[in-house]
């Protein structure tokens, strides 16, 4: 908040006679109301969002790479599979069996 101030002295009513009237001391003060404090809280929020939506797509992202390297060890499970019945088919063709 800013705050304006004006101060005003009035001199003494007989000034042959200061003593007879002592010069009065006014303060005003005037509050003025900025949109400051609007500013603020506008930019944390959109600081929050930001923040909300950089750690959605990080969790995203984690769970594509999960996915993916699940997929890439199915497949090289599949293949050792592959790769283990290739080998017993030769196996017995040599020995005939």
């Amino acid at each position: 908040m800013e705050y304006e101030t004006e101060t005003q002295i009035r001199e003494p009513a007989n000034p042959a006679n200061p003593a007879a009237a002592p010069a009065t001391h006014t303060t005003i003060v005037r509050e003025k109301r900025g949109s400051s404090g609007f500013v603020v809280i506008a930019l944390v929020v959109v600081a929050l969002l930001a923040a909300g939506y950089f750690f959605m797509r990080s969790q995203d992202s984690e769970i594509v790479r999960d996915a993916a390297i699940t997929d890439a060890a199915n497949q090289v499970g599949e293949s050792a599979q592959k790769a283990g019945a290739a080998i017993e088919n030769a196996a017995d063709r040599v020995t005939g069996e």
